[in-house]
């Protein structure tokens, strides 16, 4: 069988990858082709495009490269065309992702959508073409299925993969054990995948490193970003810049400093009191304030229904504030009590399925039909 892969940010490659080694247990003939990353490579992917020659975000970041953006899209697509897959398999990435599903489907392709646009929160006028332009929409939130009943979109719920990988590192016991009493003064930032949004949290991030010289501050790094972002941090002596696995270096911080994505989820489900923190140009975030239909930004706070952690959104996001929900977090146990009652909350919502392996077997299915 062979399965053409696009993915557009970091955590989704690490998804896709997961899924490609189940695929690999279920089909000794694979063949995947895929628009990734790093995982994707190391998972035996031939990779024709890097994200970090496309990936980008906001209304106003794109705008500024829709030609570029369209010359993308039909390369993806005639590389596509040139694989002749069996399966498309297409994760979140939405701007990108609905155009190649229109596309490839007029050619008869079989798409699925996993982790498909979030137009629960805007873009409703999305559901539509999602629709009518994919086979099987897999979804990892467990509130997401109600919402497309609602418009007339089948959807599964197929577990969640953060959930999955975070139950696998969990499953070594060295990292069960009590946290280190050491790291009791850290604080683990976690400031994205993206340059935009690091670009844009970070100067807030240095200003608190310098309010707190007593702390040990360790900022993940990822591999996509540009150096460049880290730099006004070498001088600093209570700063670790690191790369990597973030689950390590979370389980020993106290508090954690996450952008808003994938990795409030983690943290959550890794048990460390955080602050959701997020920032973009004030073009994009106008566009997404008159168009965004929720009251939270965090996975977090998503599936839980309610607030569980602190956000600190555009202008809510000053050193001042960052500084005082800091050292709440690190001084009020009544506070860390709640937050920890609401990600057992999450962890029930989310269940045990095994998202990787369900989203395998419907494409093995879906491509030998």
């Amino acid at each position: 069988m062979k399965c053409f892969i696009v993915v557009g940010e970091q955590s989704a490659d690490n998804h896709a990858a997961e899924v490609v080694k189940q695929l690999q247990l279920l089909d000794n003939n694979l063949e995947v082709r895929a628009w990734g990353g790093d995982s994707l490579r190391s998972a035996g992917v031939q990779l024709l495009r890097h994200i970090n020659a496309y990936s980008s975000m906001g209304f106003w970041e794109v705008f500024k490269q829709v030609f570029q953006f369209k010359k993308l899209i039909r390369e993806c697509y005639l590389d596509i065309l040139d694989f002749n897959p069996d399966v498309v398999l297409l994760l979140d990435f939405g701007g990108f992702n609905l155009r190649i599903a229109r596309l490839v489907k007029g050619d008869g392709k079989k798409v699925i959508y996993y982790i498909p646009p979030k137009i629960w929160a805007w873009g409703a006028w999305r559901a539509k073409k999602l629709k009518k332009y994919t086979d099987y929409i897999l979804v990892t939130l467990p509130f997401e299925p109600k919402y497309f009943d609602k418009l007339g979109i089948y959807s599964t719920y197929v577990g969640n993969p953060v959930a999955d990988q975070i139950r696998n590192y969990l499953s070594d016991s060295k990292e069960t054990e009590s946290r280190n009493n050491s790291r009791e003064r850290t604080i683990v930032v976690l400031p994205g995948s993206r340059n935009q949004e690091v670009a844009h949290v970070l100067p807030f991030i240095r200003e608190l490193v310098l309010l707190n010289p007593d702390l040990n501050f360790f900022i993940s790094k990822s591999s996509v970003v540009d150096s460049a972002e880290f730099a006004a941090f070498n001088d600093l002596l209570n700063v670790e810049l690191f790369e990597g696995c973030i689950y390590k270096m979370v389980r020993d911080a106290h508090v954690a400093i996450t952008t808003s994505g994938t990795a409030t989820l983690e943290v959550a489900l890794l048990g460390i009191p955080q602050i959701v923190v997020y920032k973009t140009s004030n073009i994009t975030y106008q566009i997404a304030k008159r168009l965004a239909k929720i009251n939270f930004i965090s996975l977090v706070n998503l599936i839980a229904g309610k607030k569980i952690v602190t956000e600190l959104i555009q202008t809510e996001l000053s050193v001042v504030n960052l500084n005082n929900e800091m050292h709440l977090l690190m001084s009020d146990s009544n506070e860390q009590k709640k937050i920890s009652e609401g990600y057992s909350e999450i962890l029930k919502l989310l269940g045990n399925k095994s998202a990787a392996r369900n989203v395998a077997q419907k494409i093995y299915a879906l491509g030998r039909s």
